[in-house]
């Protein structure tokens, strides 16, 4: 199986990112990694070495964007639209 180093691209990456940029959540928080690639061996740990930021992978994150989404419309049920409203 053919190996892709991703680390220059990383690096290439948090070398432009800037913090002030990010939410405040992810910079306090971390990332979460969820789908296919969260199961990727050790990305979590270099994704946090190369960026510099906690990232944790999501518990079962092959389910947990579609598990989300249905309790999203199950909100949207009970709520209404105006669970939508940000102020």
């Amino acid at each position: 199986m053919a190996r892709i180093d991703v680390t220059p691209r990383l690096a290439s990456f948090a070398a432009g990112l800037s913090y002030q940029a990010l939410p405040s959540d992810v910079v306090e928080r971390g990332i979460v990694l969820t789908g296919g690639g969260a199961l990727l061996q050790d990305l979590d740990q270099l994704l946090m070495k190369e960026i510099g930021l906690s990232v944790i992978v999501a518990e079962d994150p092959l389910t947990c964007v579609v598990r989300g989404g249905g309790r999203f419309l199950e909100l949207l049920d009970e709520f209404g639209e105006e669970i939508l409203v940000f102020e």
